[in-house]
């Protein structure tokens, strides 16, 4: 009979994305249970519907179990259209938001009577839940698929302001379910910190800054780069549209802790230099994202 054996290589990537889930769960549900919801505020996605059935019915459906039984078909439809590792994280991080969210809010006072700190720090909660269960390979359900499934179809949306969009529906709704146009402000607030911080928690650590230089002096500009920052160069032939002078084009992409250094250099060799800075969302290749990444 063949032993099975585990690998540290393999024991490890596992560990991390379970680590990465389940402390999603956990903000996610703290956010919801200990922030949102006791202020009446509905900071739109499932948990919000769940925030508003709840009030409506008189707290006789929990948000949790709300969360978990609309997540059921949403679950379906993930097993059948992305990976299974996808279908199992994300069915591990629904099950746990929604027995946490309900344990949180049954066990533990609310952190703040102050609705606009709750907006604000109950907003910052979940886009960590949301960012760390994806960035383990998973979701927290709920309006998290549908982002997912309309990012593989259009790829030039990026994921908080889609979720912005899902949400403007529910901010709409807790108005007149709480019968105040405050609590519809304050779930604006709160969507708005939770749809920032999502694209921070996703994108942040990939973004990067492009500059394109003009100089008389490019070789040196580029040597220093190259050799201080390890920057890759890219030379791009240029034409002086006025004067019909040819000159080098320097292009370089680094990560943006690097920028004081690249300008620094920039401008102690040539600091008549024509620089062009410009901020990069996703860059890929080596030193950045892999080609072979999951669009989010």
């Amino acid at each position: 009979m063949k032993k099975i054996s585990f690998s540290k290589q393999s024991i490890l990537p596992f560990a991390k994305s379970v680590a990465l889930l389940t402390l999603g769960a956990i903000f996610y549900a703290i956010g919801v249970s200990l922030f949102v919801e006791p202020n009446e505020i509905a900071p739109g996605g499932i948990s919000g519907i769940g925030i508003l059935v709840n009030h409506l019915t008189k707290n006789k459906i929990s948000v949790g179990l709300f969360y978990l039984s609309v997540n059921i078909p949403l679950l379906i439809i993930a097993f059948l259209r992305f990976k299974f590792t996808f279908f199992a994280s994300t069915l591990y991080v629904i099950i746990l938001n929604s027995l946490a969210i309900d344990f949180f809010g049954a066990q533990f006072e609310p952190l703040t009577k102050d609705p606009m700190l709750a907006a604000i720090i109950g907003g910052t909660f979940i886009a960590l839940g949301i960012g760390l269960s994806i960035h383990g390979n998973g979701s927290t359900g709920g309006t998290d698929i549908i982002v997912k499934l309309l990012r593989q179809r259009f790829k030039q949306f990026k994921s908080g302001i889609l979720f912005f969009i899902m949400d403007a529906i529910v901010i709409v709704l807790s108005a007149f379910a709480f019968d105040r146009i405050e609590a519809a402000l304050y779930a604006a607030i709160s969507v708005f910190v939770t749809s920032v911080l999502v694209d921070y928690v996703l994108y942040g650590p990939d973004g990067a800054k492009v500059i394109y230089v003009i100089s008389s002096k490019p070789s040196a500009i580029a040597d220093r780069l190259m050799h201080e920052t390890d920057c890759g160069i890219t030379y791009l032939d240029g034409q002086g549209g006025y004067s019909g002078v040819k000159h080098q084009v320097l292009m370089c992409v680094f990560h943006k802790h690097l920028y004081p250094k690249v300008r620094r250099i920039v401008t102690q060799e040539d600091e008549n230099a024509f620089m062009i800075v410009a901020s990069a969302h996703e860059v890929f290749g080596e030193g950045f994202k892999n080609h072979s990444t999951d669009e989010i």
